[in-house]
């Protein structure tokens, strides 16, 4: 049984073009919307400058 369920996972994984343990994952769970996490910002080396540089972008005369 467990040989059917891995190869189902297996085959499903290639259809969609995931991993296997991605799959694996979601196959686990009751609610898949429990396994979304919010994306976490973090800090790059442009942050000190966005106002700035937005600031040129929107500017019709540079």
């Amino acid at each position: 049984m467990l040989q059917v369920e891995v190869l189902d996972l297996l085959e499903c994984a290639r259809h969609l073009n995931l991993s296997l343990n991605t799959v694996k994952r979601y196959a686990r769970t009751c609610e898949p919307k429990a396994l979304r996490r919010a994306p976490r910002y973090r800090p790059t080396l442009v942050d000190p400058y966005r106002d700035h540089l937005q600031e040129r972008r929107s500017d019709p005369g540079s």
